[in-house]
């Protein structure tokens, strides 16, 4: 028995993660999935097979234009039986398809987009993203900044925060899953 629990700790089971969008976009992805921990792939909206979406952990809409219905749905789906969500708003998408998209899964709406440049200045260690990733709450860090970033009415507690205490990354969450959303370009 002890063997088994050892023999499993140093296999760690890699996480399936697929990110949709174009590859010119998605390149910075391959760099945080790398594939000592993850089985990372990328494909555009064009060469998707929605079958294999099931068998993901977690997918990434990566900046797409538009998102079309029959993925809306899919991901609908995805998501309600445990699966993790991550969309990265393009600035060319129409708002009124991102909030209807967003409508499926919870109370975060995007306003407008702003070009104001801001910096991201809290962490909210406290969030279940963050469980286990952090020894110590680091005062320190060397945050980013954006150029543009989207405005949104949210009443969930933002996991990453602006100076302006905006958000910079919110996240709507399930019984069973969640649906991260960056709000910056």
């Amino acid at each position: 028995m002890i063997t088994l629990c050892i023999l499993a700790f140093q296999n760690p089971k890699k996480s399936n993660v697929i990110s949709i969008g174009t590859p010119e976009k998605s390149g910075f992805l391959s760099r945080i999935y790398t594939s000592d921990e993850f089985n990372y792939s990328n494909f555009t909206i064009g060469t998707l097979d929605y079958n294999s979406l099931e068998k993901q952990d977690a997918i990434v809409l990566n900046e797409l234009d538009e998102i079309p219905q029959a993925l809306q749905t899919t991901l609908k789906s995805f998501v309600e039986k445990g699966g993790n969500l991550v969309l990265i708003p393009s600035n060319t998408n129409a708002i009124a398809n991102l909030n209807q998209f967003l409508t499926i899964f919870g109370a975060i709406q995007f306003n407008s987009l702003g070009n104001t440049e801001k910096l991201v200045t809290k962490i909210n260690f406290n969030h279940p993203l963050f469980a286990s990733v952090f020894e110590n709450k680091i005062a320190n860090f060397q945050y980013p900044k954006t150029k543009i970033s989207f405005e949104i009415s949210n009443s969930n507690s933002p996991i990453l925060s602006y100076e302006d205490q905006g958000s910079f990354l919110t996240s709507i969450s399930t019984a069973t899953a969640s649906v991260y959303v960056l709000l910056h370009q």
